[in-house]
């Protein structure tokens, strides 16, 4: 056995646990993962059986029953917020 063997055996010695860990960290989110997936799958097809679809008017907060005038004011202050959102991220992205 040569230094080489016995430093790589220790080092993989040393790190197992913490592979272990990742490894078993990652087997945990595949499962999850495809609980979550089963679930939507059978949620859509649940709702795909209601057969009622309400149209929607482009303004989601009109669509809530909001007032014609209140939801144009609360859509325009979401569009101002997002866009000061994407601007703030692509500036750091620009910058990063």
């Amino acid at each position: 056995m040569t230094i080489g063997q016995i430093w790589s055996d220790s080092f993989r010695l040393f790190f197992a646990p913490l592979v272990g860990a990742i490894k078993g960290a990652g087997s945990e989110c595949r499962r999850v993962n495809s609980e979550i997936e089963m679930r939507r799958q059978a949620e859509q097809s649940t709702d795909m059986k209601t057969g009622h679809v309400t149209a929607a008017c482009g303004n989601v907060f009109a669509d809530l029953g909001f007032e014609p005038k209140e939801a144009l004011s609360l859509q325009a202050e979401s569009r101002r917020i997002i866009a000061g959102r994407r601007n703030a991220r692509d500036s750091d992205q620009v910058e990063g």
